[in-house]
């Protein structure tokens, strides 16, 4: 009995048969709705956030601020931020007796970091909006156009954030990352006395006191 139903099935489900084809036909429509609702969903609830700004009687110029500050999440970063990123990593690591930051090209790798990732741009561009807004409280004036001392001051205060809040997530991602690129790069382990991984001898001078670190 069963090796009769199962030979059945198996008929119904050869290449060619209509209940195959039938099949298919499901898998491929259920591939294009997924599809579609990929591209669909970012923009039906943008759609949707419009119309309930058109009927809460919000006015047409106040409706395209809103939509236009939407938008800008999706945009590559302009040179303002990149500027005010520039400023930031230059203070983090300046050029001394060692190449700084920008010389050894950092900025361009988080630029292309926020190219590639949406979620880590949005986050830079909402901590670069908070960073501008103080700067403008306390110095009449874009972050990016401050002076050392001024925008030192500025980091020092996001610093002491919550660490949730926007300053605070740019303060951390932008060290972390600044760091991470510059210390990858051998030719800056110096200026940590950093002498390269011990695998896989080990630390073979463990036994000796310690050498004095030179940066020479």
């Amino acid at each position: 009995m069963h090796s009769s139903q199962d030979e059945c099935c198996q008929a119904e489900e050869k290449p060619g048969s209509p209940q195959a084809l039938m099949i298919n036909s499901h898998r491929r429509l259920f591939i294009k709705t997924a599809i579609a609702a990929i591209i669909v969903t970012p923009l039906g609830i943008l759609f949707y956030k419009i119309g309930g700004l058109y009927h809460s009687g919000h006015s047409s110029s106040a409706i395209i601020i809103k939509i236009r500050s939407r938008l800008r999440y999706y945009e590559s970063l302009d040179h303002n931020e990149q500027q005010s990123i520039r400023l930031y990593i230059d203070l983090l690591i300046p050029e001394d007796i060692t190449p700084g930051a920008l010389l050894m090209g950092i900025d361009q790798k988080i630029f292309n970091k926020a190219a590639e990732k949406l979620y880590y741009r949005q986050s830079l561009r909402a901590g670069l909006m908070h960073i501008n807004q103080l700067a403008e409280k306390i110095n009449h004036r874009p972050f990016y156009a401050l002076n050392t001392s001024q925008a030192n001051d500025i980091l020092m205060l996001c610093e002491k954030m919550d660490k949730l809040s926007a300053g605070r997530i740019l303060f951390d991602a932008l060290r972390n990352d600044t760091m991470s690129y510059y210390y990858a790069n051998r030719k800056n382990w110096k200026t940590i006395c950093f002498q390269g991984p011990p695998q896989p001898a080990g630390f073979l001078n463990a036994h000796l006191a310690p050498l004095k670190c030179s940066n020479s």
